[in-house]
């Protein structure tokens, strides 16, 4: 069997540095910048952000806030002024839209007041056919929130991803015309993984080439890509998950440069802690634990957890390193 290398040209080493030598006296630096997430304890423990050239997987069970974060992360990226796109295979774009417009107005909406009476005062303000503005104008954190959201607008792009025609030649083309109209690197979010549509009917077969093609555009591109993908059916029981509980594990394992397994800390703490720790369990129900289960530029097996916002589609930004052992742990497993 012949092969052949397509668009890429073999360059020597000396050429490749005098590209580089090049590219930093005409203050290029797009390869080496990370772009930060929002969430500072897992920038740090990723070496500052989200690299140029990786993918970066998120997984866990239904509820555990894949979509939330996904969204989040976008809306930081956004506010940061680099382009971020959505391709969500769950929801259409208007749900996305009430959820980022609900993740700026958790910041000052503390009791979850004014996000409680959105839908109602959407409701009443197309009976009376009036503009989103009207309908904010009388709650103040909305108005805020509206503001701020329509500052970072051309920012962020959503799109509704079909499971029939947004495969990854169409994600190719979208990554494509969003860096045609900026100068900056952009972030691609995929919500989730396993939807992305391709010609394989094997469930298996078709993940590990969704995870391919996502890694192999990552590079092509040269920006982040994350990608939000499911459990497998052994995962969905676990309590403490691993890298073999998601689909195709061997392609993830081997194409993502960075894994993140997302469990309820209720879940994954070992049971001691429960029946002796003092701590109650609806304690432990506010927070998830982000795994960084593979990490190619540091670090793994850090385990840093998040408490929950989720009546604003949000996680508290400010994270913090696990400080409980967890059940399965590999340095000796769960003593309850």
């Amino acid at each position: 069997m012949s092969g052949h290398l397509g668009n890429v040209r073999p360059k020597t080493v000396t050429t490749l540095l005098d590209g580089l030598d090049e590219e930093l006296r005409a203050g290029i630096g797009a390869h080496f910048e990370h772009v930060p997430t929002g969430f500072d304890a897992f920038d740090e423990a990723i070496g500052g952000g989200l690299r140029p050239g990786d993918l970066t997987i998120f997984a866990g069970p239904p509820g555990v806030g894949k979509t939330i974060f996904g969204l989040q992360l976008a809306r930081h990226v956004a506010a940061i002024d680099h382009p971020a796109i959505v391709v969500c295979y769950e929801h259409d774009q208007t749900a996305m839209l009430l959820r980022l417009l609900s993740q700026e107005a958790g910041r000052a909406d503390t009791r979850g007041r004014a996000i409680s009476s959105l839908a109602e005062r959407l409701r009443q303000g197309a009976e009376r056919k009036e503009g989103l503005g009207q309908v904010v104008r009388g709650e103040p954190i909305l108005h805020k929130a509206l503001l701020q959201l329509s500052e970072i607008g051309d920012n962020l792009v959503l799109v509704g991803g079909s499971v029939r025609d947004t495969d990854m030649a169409a994600l190719d083309d979208l990554v494509a015309g969003v860096i045609a109209e900026h100068d900056k690197v952009p972030v691609l979010v995929v919500d989730y993984l396993q939807k992305v549509p391709t010609d394989d009917v094997e469930a298996t077969a078709r993940s590990r080439r969704v995870v391919e093609g996502l890694k192999d555009l990552a590079m092509h591109h040269q920006i982040p890509v994350v990608a939000l993908a499911s459990l497998s059916i052994v995962g969905l029981s676990a309590r403490r998950l691993r890298l073999s509980h998601l689909d195709e594990t061997s392609a993830i394992a081997f194409e993502a440069d960075v894994v993140v397994l997302m469990s309820n800390k209720l879940d994954a703490i070992a049971k001691a802690h429960l029946a002796y720790g003092g701590t109650s369990a609806k304690d432990y129900e506010n927070w998830v634990i982000w795994t960084l289960e593979k990490n190619r530029a540091g670090p793994n097996l850090v385990n840093i957890e998040f408490q929950k916002d989720f009546v604003h589609f949000r996680y508290q930004p400010q994270g913090r390193l696990v400080s409980e052992r967890l059940a399965d742990d590999r340095l000796g497993g769960d003593a309850g």
